[in-house]
């Protein structure tokens, strides 16, 4: 399990992981509870059963994981870009992503409404 080095928490309830990978290198990972808001009659059978006894503060969050180590888009304001693309990260890191997340969360896959999603580039530009 890959260790969380240290926390971001915004004011609405977004937290930024910094993860440190067993090369000392460090990718940034974010957990945004409620995610998107879903659309009408958007909601899980799960949500339902737990009601208003639910020990979460959310109903649906959103893991943002990373696929690389530093950035080949180059924008001027971000510092990851400064690094250039440095490696792709391997399946097992990604996963390892998303597994401390739901560790830290308390999150349970199949109980909670959990999206994912991947940011990185495929390829030096």
């Amino acid at each position: 399990m890959p260790a969380i080095v240290e926390t971001f928490r915004s004011t609405d309830g977004t937290e930024r992981y910094l993860i440190a990978g067993n090369d000392g290198q460090t990718v940034e990972t974010v957990w945004m509870p409620e995610g998107d808001g879903g659309e009408e009659g958007d909601s899980s059978p799960d949500e339902a059963r737990r009601g208003s006894d639910a020990k979460k503060e959310w109903s649906r969050a959103t893991i943002c994981v990373s696929s690389q180590i530093g950035c080949a888009v180059n924008c001027q304001f971000c510092l990851t870009a400064r690094l250039g693309i440095i490696r792709n990260l391997t399946a097992g890191e990604i996963a390892g992503q998303v597994a401390a997340v739901l560790r830290r969360q308390d999150a349970e896959p199949g109980r909670d409404r959990i999206n994912l999603c991947l940011w990185g580039w495929a390829s030096r530009s």
